[in-house]
């Protein structure tokens, strides 16, 4: 019997933070890495985010030179556990009508949502919106209000028990 691999949807700020360790976020994030490096988790990210992961503010505040955080941007996607999907007709017309039909603000929030909708994968990582919720637009105030049955978009939290729906028996 095959094992199960779960899977879920990385947005760019949870990618950047990854690969920085940013200190706050790190905590939420190291548990996920250890369950994909042990073959028990893959991350899918969309092609946006590669094209938005430019690059890592802090470590550039640090002294890092741009073509250093180019290149661990570059080794950090080459990890087998990161599953890259590209953005096809059927997506970009699918993040439209989530940016029309919800409100949800940005291109690249709505490939992102359209993307695991697509995948048929109901967790989506973010932080957007995390330190300020005021705007009613930002990705983590759309957790349970897209797609049936309603998609998950919330920070990294392994240990509250918001990481995957699972099944009674497990």
């Amino acid at each position: 019997m095959a094992t199960k691999i779960d899977r879920v949807v990385w947005d760019s700020c949870v990618i950047i933070d990854a690969i920085q360790a940013t200190p706050g976020r790190w905590e939420k994030i190291e548990p996920f890495l250890k369950l994909a490096e042990s073959g028990k988790l893959q991350i899918v990210i969309s092609e946006v985010n590669v094209a938005e992961v430019l690059h890592l503010k802090r470590l550039g505040e640090g002294g890092m030179p741009l073509e250093d955080q180019a290149e661990l941007i570059r080794k950090w996607l080459m990890n087998p556990y990161i599953v890259r999907r590209t953005v096809h007709r059927g997506i970009s017309e699918l993040a439209a009508e989530i940016g029309r039909k919800y409100g949800v603000k940005g291109a690249a929030d709505c490939i992102v949502v359209a993307t695991a909708i697509n995948e048929n994968i109901h967790q989506v990582h973010s932080f957007d919106g995390d330190n300020d919720r005021m705007s009613n637009r930002r990705l983590l105030n759309f957790d349970g209000r897209i797609g049936s049955p309603p998609l998950r978009i919330t920070v990294p939290d392994f240990f509250t028990g918001t990481m995957f729906e699972r099944d009674a028996g497990e």
